[in-house]
């Protein structure tokens, strides 16, 4: 990941960040993001128009600090159109990791917050591949998928947002069903706690 794509995405994870630290316990969280929503377009290759997916529309919202044209990811978060590139690839995951852990407010236990991570990236995944819907009937109706392929979880993070709720927030990677790479798809997982203590997605 080059200097200037870590700079910018470090600015947009503190919009994040100011974002997640404005939704406090009892308030009702953003609905779920899903592939279509709002995807950070591909950085442009040499010679070549930046266009986003036409299957993954997107909407301006002003521009950064730094005039660099912005894409709203969700409610109110921004973040900068040039702040990741297909061409990363999973080795820079971890600091996409890094800095959405840096701008995530950490009220949960540590070890609840990695297994309620690991279980928000699993049922994203289940809902963008089809594949292991089946553990979640109640969530997951019917089958299907997304038609993004080589997908990939890039960072996630949860967060209480009220008793026994919990909100993951997850950034992921995949190649379009037109063939357009994306990086920094936001999306998000909602999940509640089971009266045996267990935890489940709910919409």
């Amino acid at each position: 990941m080059k200097t200037s794509q870590i700079l910018g995405l470090s600015a947009a994870l503190a919009s994040v960040g100011l974002m997640l630290l404005s939704v406090g316990p009892g308030t009702t969280p953003h609905a779920r993001n899903t592939a279509a929503t709002a995807p950070v377009p591909r950085k442009s290759a040499p010679g070549s128009a930046g266009t986003p997916s036409p299957a993954s529309p997107t909407s301006t919202a002003g521009a950064t600090a730094t005039g660099t044209p912005a894409i709203a990811v969700t409610g109110t978060a921004v973040l900068p159109s040039n702040a990741l590139a297909p061409d990363d690839g999973p080795a820079g995951d971890h600091l996409i990791q890094a800095m959405l852990d840096a701008h995530s407010p950490h009220n949960l236990p540590k070890t609840l917050e990695q297994r309620l991570d690991q279980l928000g990236r699993a049922v994203w995944l289940a809902d963008l591949t089809g594949e292991g819907r089946a553990q979640w009937p109640r969530y997951f109706a019917a089958p299907g998928a997304s038609g993004f392929s080589d997908i990939r979880i890039q960072a996630a993070a949860a967060r209480g947002t009220g008793p026994g709720r919990v909100s993951v927030t997850l950034l992921w990677a995949g190649t379009s069903p037109a063939g357009d790479p994306e990086v920094g798809l936001p999306a998000t997982v909602q999940l509640a706690q089971q009266d045996d203590g267990g935890w489940e997605p709910v919409r």
